[in-house]
């Protein structure tokens, strides 16, 4: 509870300094995030290799899909602090994807990656502050149903998006009504 608390109010305290810059300068903060992903790209392709045991060949292209995703336009209408939760069957690209849209639309986040996976989002998060995204955009908070159900609890959270498996979001999305909190499954 309290690492979701310095989360979100790391995300809140960042927020209005994000949204107010235009859709080109958020833009240019994730093209500078995606130079580094590709400058860093074989420490990435080795740590999704040894959290989902892809091969190496699949791998690379993982983190190659991460770039394009971090230098493409789409957007996702949102706002606020957006906390993303994903399970095991969410790769490095499919996280990136789900992030660069929220985040070019002036949303903040705080991620909660799968337990079973937790180096390639604590090493993408840690390249976001090397390459100069300002800080407090994306905050990462590791656990399991205790962090989820913090994130749902907390008030700062504008809305709790769940990819994966529809078994684990649909418990997911149970915990959210719980709390009244907006939810998003997204398979």
């Amino acid at each position: 509870t309290d690492e979701v608390a310095e989360a979100v109010a790391a995300a809140q305290g960042a927020m209005g300094g994000w949204q107010a810059q235009d859709v080109s300068a958020r833009q240019s903060s994730l093209s500078a995030w995606a130079d580094g992903l590709q400058g860093y790209a074989e420490h990435f392709a080795k740590l999704v290799t040894q959290e989902t045991g892809m091969a190496e060949s699949a791998a690379q292209a993982e983190v190659a899909q991460a770039v394009a995703a971090l230098k493409g336009d789409d957007q996702i209408e949102a706002e606020g602090c957006q906390a993303l939760v994903w399970d095991d069957s969410l790769s490095l690209a499919g996280v990136v994807g789900q992030m660069a849209p929220l985040l070019r639309s002036g949303a903040t986040l705080v991620l909660k990656p799968s337990p079973r996976m937790p180096g390639s989002a604590y090493a993408l998060v840690e390249l976001s502050g090397r390459v100069g995204l300002p800080a407090g955009i994306v905050n990462l908070v590791q656990g399991d149903e205790a962090a989820v159900s913090a994130l749902c609890a907390h008030e700062g959270v504008s809305r709790l998006v769940f990819v994966g498996r529809p078994e684990l979001g649909n418990r997911v999305g149970a915990m959210a009504a719980k709390e009244q909190k907006p939810f998003t499954l997204r398979a």
